[in-house]
């Protein structure tokens, strides 16, 4: 049964609480419009959520979220994915992961303290290279006995020490006494004629060996000279008739003091002292 609208005169049609027209209640025609068009929105707003809420989202034993969680906005990862127009790429890194990656130094923050100590090294090397090259380095008699092309009377006093060297490996391995005729005289002379005769007695020969020469110290008076030298030898004793090894003497240092003279223009070792090893 129908019934007319008590606010309006308008007919309400069966079943509903209000009226379509002024929206005055069925059952109470004193409330005012204003008031009837509130509830009727309310429930309208009520209803209009059980219609949005898809049934496919909430089974029935998950409850639907309040409308204010619904409503509070996109999610972490929904804000830090770009916007597929720009061209980006999502990067599933949370803040804690983007302030360490900031904070790790580049490549070339690391690879720079290498680059500079082998700068360091290598000049350390290009320096240690350029001094060993003009400090002054001792006077080492090389296999050459060669005098330079303007000699001075000091390097006729060396040549001299060094053929004198030439001539003593000459005579103990050829037992040849003559040869030691060329650069010795008086004392020295005559101790290495002995020792030669010696090693003929005992049927042997001897090869020696100068490891290094130095010449530390000339010292020219006039006719004499004194000359002192840092030397190495070894020496290796055969035997005559099968140049078999009879004896190996390591290699020894020895400091040794040559006192020469000059006769006729020419420099002779006349005397020879030993002194400690160096």
């Amino acid at each position: 049964m129908s019934q007319t609208c008590a606010q309006c005169g308008m007919p309400i049609k069966e079943g509903y609480r209000f009226c379509s027209n002024c929206g005055a209640s069925a059952g109470d025609a004193s409330q005012s419009p204003a008031l009837h068009a509130q509830v009727d929105v309310s429930e309208q707003v009520a209803l209009d959520e059980q219609v949005v809420a898809p049934p496919t989202l909430y089974g029935p034993q998950t409850p639907m979220p309040p409308p204010s969680a619904r409503n509070a906005g996109p999610s972490r990862a929904a804000t830090m994915r770009p916007d597929p127009k720009e061209g980006g790429m999502y990067v599933p890194y949370g803040t804690e992961a983007e302030t360490h990656l900031e904070s790790v130094g580049s490549p070339r923050s690391r690879v720079m303290p290498v680059i500079v100590v082998a700068a360091v090294l290598l000049l350390g090397l290009a320096a240690l290279t350029a001094y060993l090259l003009i400090s002054p380095k001792p006077n080492t008699v090389v296999a050459s006995c060669d005098l330079p092309v303007s000699p001075t009377e000091e390097d006729r006093v060396k040549q001299a020490v060094c053929l004198s060297n030439e001539e003593q490996i000459k005579a103990w391995r050829d037992l040849d006494v003559e040869v030691l005729k060329g650069t010795r005289t008086g004392e020295v002379l005559t101790e290495n004629i002995e020792y030669v005769e010696d090693l003929k007695k005992r049927n042997l020969y001897a090869v020696p060996v100068l490891g290094s020469l130095e010449i530390r110290e000339v010292k020219i008076t006039g006719d004499t000279a004194t000359v002192r030298t840092i030397e190495t030898w070894s020496v290796t004793f055969h035997n005559r008739q099968d140049k078999s090894v009879v004896e190996t003497k390591p290699p020894e240092t020895l400091a040794e003091t040559y006192h020469m003279v000059k006769q006729n223009g020419k420099w002779l070792v006349e005397r020879l002292d030993f002194g400690e090893n160096p």
